[in-house]
């Protein structure tokens, strides 16, 4: 199952301090889940055109995922690209990711953008109370599960809200944005 922790106004100023986004999810696994894996995937123009291994392997059973994302700025203030941290916590033990760093295609400066968190949109919502397995990681769909997820459009007024369960389901909703970057859960059995 994912869930997503919602925090209080306390712990989202202490969180500002570190990024501009905060995701934590409860992630409970099924003991007949096979291996998983938790990957930072670039998208361009609806391509997929990097993706890297945050995590991956077959461990605990419950783990929380705390995500922290921020916009990087030149030195006039203009958006580079995106920094992102991880940890994950299991049975007492903290891991931490470096520092993730991915850079705007082409020079781009950017201009609008939009943050998705699993589990904040309203549609995860009606899915729960629709399908009581909505979320159970044993049951993912193919593509898995879209935890957060920032995009960005360089030259336009104007964005579409962002859906991380929609993201998740069809790759097709990635064209509606010049670049997203997001972490996907992928478990296998």
């Amino acid at each position: 199952m994912v869930t997503h922790i919602e925090l209080t106004e306390r712990e989202k100023t202490i969180a500002g301090f570190s990024g501009d986004m905060i995701a934590v999810m409860e992630l409970a696994f099924p003991q007949d889940a096979g291996s998983r894996s938790l990957y930072l995937e670039e998208w361009v123009d609806g391509s997929l055109v990097g993706s890297d291994i945050l995590m991956q392997g077959d461990g605990e059973a419950n783990m929380t995922c705390y995500l922290l994302s921020d916009i990087d700025k030149r030195e006039d203030g203009t958006w580079s690209g995106t920094t992102w941290k991880m940890i994950l916590e299991s049975d007492g033990t903290k891991t931490a990711s470096g520092a993730l760093r991915t850079v705007f295609p082409d020079g781009k400066k950017g201009g609008m953008a939009m943050t998705g968190i699993y589990g904040e949109t309203a549609d995860a919502g009606r899915k729960k109370k629709g399908d009581k397995h909505a979320d159970d990681v044993g049951n993912a769909p193919a593509a898995g599960y879209v935890l957060a997820a920032r995009c960005f459009q360089f030259d336009r007024n104007s964005m579409e809200s962002v859906d991380c369960e929609e993201m998740a389901e069809d790759d097709s909703m990635f064209r509606k944005y010049d670049y997203v970057v997001l972490v996907r859960l992928a478990v296998d059995g």
